[in-house]
């Protein structure tokens, strides 16, 4: 992964370019992400956090399998 066309937001340096590449099953992926612009401590209104009525549950984690250190 690398990281370029670092700019000033909020008086923070973000990179707006990230490339990755990942090798699996002997092929290439690469995956380039290009950030537009970046907002720092944006007001965001509580009712985003609100958890809808009709939402379901989330599931619970599997145990960890025995052995694994876990």
């Amino acid at each position: 992964t690398s990281f370029s066309d670092h700019r000033s937001a909020g008086g923070i340096v973000f990179p707006f370019k990230i490339n990755s590449q990942v090798q699996a099953g002997g092929q290439s992926m690469q995956q380039m992400i290009t950030i537009d612009s970046i907002a720092v401590n944006v007001p965001i209104a509580d009712s985003l956090f609100i958890m809808p009525k009709n939402a379901a549950p989330m599931p619970k984690a599997p145990a960890p399998a025995e052995g694994t250190g876990e």
